[in-house]
């Protein structure tokens, strides 16, 4: 039974962590799109590198754009490491 609660919970603390992770990455994406840049593609390649942070650099299969990228990073139920599915599995483990 100890053992069991003890991996419940360490399970549930790293969904967590994992879910801040993405959203520590979202942010930090959408600071740096906000800075003004000279060509119309630089937009394109910071999406593009917070897919590639997440640990996902192919997964959406078309170009990375800021809705695209925010939706699969945090909401996608194919993703199943997106923040919506982290918590769900943390919330799953506390029970």
């Amino acid at each position: 039974m100890l053992s069991r609660t003890a991996d419940s919970l360490y399970w549930t603390g790293r969904y967590i962590e994992r879910a801040d992770f993405l959203a520590r990455i979202l942010e930090a994406t959408l600071r740096l799109a906000a800075i003004p840049t000279r060509g119309d593609g630089d937009a394109e390649t910071v999406w593009a590198s917070a897919l590639a942070s997440a640990g996902a650099p192919k997964a959406l299969g078309r170009s990375p754009t800021e809705k695209s990228v925010r939706e699969y990073l945090a909401f996608a139920p194919d993703n199943s490491s997106s923040i919506t599915a982290c918590i769900t599995r943390a919330r799953t483990n506390a029970r």
